[in-house]
């Protein structure tokens, strides 16, 4: 198979499948031999093969799979409807599998064309069709792995249409409903944004601390490294310095992220900001101290150039 004699290879899995012993092997065995016709082109002896792996409990990844690939196949043969049976069936008996991932995005873009087609090649329609199927979706599969996927999807298209309340519902409803979610800290995040412009501060900042409460817990791998985690540690910042005028609070908020995220790409923002936090509050002092630091510690950075001019404005000398 890896040398792509597909044909050698699909001899070689059908002995393998009549020497088989183990359940195991033999779904896989099966699975192999879907594929290899599959990518022989032969899809019509391929498609009987993924619909009986589908409905084999033994193996759920592979039975997963197998469904997700039955609707590509039915799609690939016209049968539209049957293709989004087929999807719907794997998101609805296999919520807990990563291939339900697929079977949504599969199922949702058919929705998108369905759409398409009934408003003769317009778009127009097309994301309230989804939002209808993900709504109709979402109670099935709550609590389960593929729901914090129906809540995101629609999260964003409800973003993408300015619906902010929806949004940010949504995004709350993942974080809460799935804790241990891949996408709980983009949840926070994006829902910490959508409050910032809504002008509601103080749940913006609760958001954005609930990021950062990762930071701390997380061990090894997981959350501590999340991208967005200093950016947030940086809007906490801002909010208190531009929107709320607390310069202690922006200060301290300033400070942590110049000194405690040791992989930050934000230190040097942090201490540009923290610098004019200084100017601002009258204490040149401090506000020449955080920009020598700047330069001196990231002399490549983006903030070089505008950290220099301040030191010139503010006489600090030169930098």
């Amino acid at each position: 198979a890896r040398r792509g004699d597909h044909r050698a290879a699909l001899a070689a899995y059908r002995r393998a499948l009549a020497r088989c012993r183990e359940a195991r092997d033999c779904v896989l065995s099966k699975r192999r031999i879907a594929e290899t016709l599959e990518q022989l082109g032969r899809y019509s002896e391929a498609l009987p093969l993924y619909q009986a792996l589908a409905d084999d409990k033994r193996e759920p990844h592979t039975a997963a799979r197998a469904a997700q690939r039955v609707g590509r196949l039915l799609a690939r043969a016209g049968k539209r409807d049957a293709a989004a049976a087929a999807w719907r069936h794997c998101l609805l008996r296999w919520a807990e599998e990563a291939a339900a991932i697929d079977c949504l995005a599969d199922l949702v873009r058919q929705v998108e064309d369905n759409a398409r087609v009934a408003a003769g090649g317009s778009t127009k329609g097309a994301d309230r069709a989804v939002l209808a199927l993900l709504v109709e979706l979402e109670p099935k599969v709550r609590g389960r792995f593929i729901g914090s996927h129906v809540l995101w999807r629609a999260a964003e298209l409800y973003r993408r249409h300015g619906q902010r309340h929806d949004a940010i519902k949504r995004y709350d409803a993942l974080v809460a409903l799935y804790p241990k979610s891949g996408l709980r800290d983009d949840a926070l995040w994006f829902a910490g944004k959508l409050l910032e412009q809504s002008g509601d501060l103080p749940q913006a900042l609760r958001r954005y601390r609930w990021l950062l409460r990762g930071r701390k817990e997380a061990w090894m791998v997981g959350s501590y490294y999340n991208q967005y985690m200093d950016n947030a540690q940086l809007r906490i910042g801002r909010i208190y310095f531009e929107r709320l005028k607390d310069l202690g609070r922006a200060r301290a908020a300033f400070e942590l992220l110049a000194h405690d995220f040791p992989s930050s790409l934000l230190r040097d923002d942090a201490l540009l900001w923290l610098a004019k936090l200084e100017e601002q509050a009258g204490r040149k002092k401090h506000a020449c101290a955080a920009l020598t630091e700047l330069v001196k510690r990231y002399p490549d950075g983006n903030c070089v150039r505008r950290a220099r001019a301040a030191a010139t404005r503010l006489g600090c000398g030169s930098l």
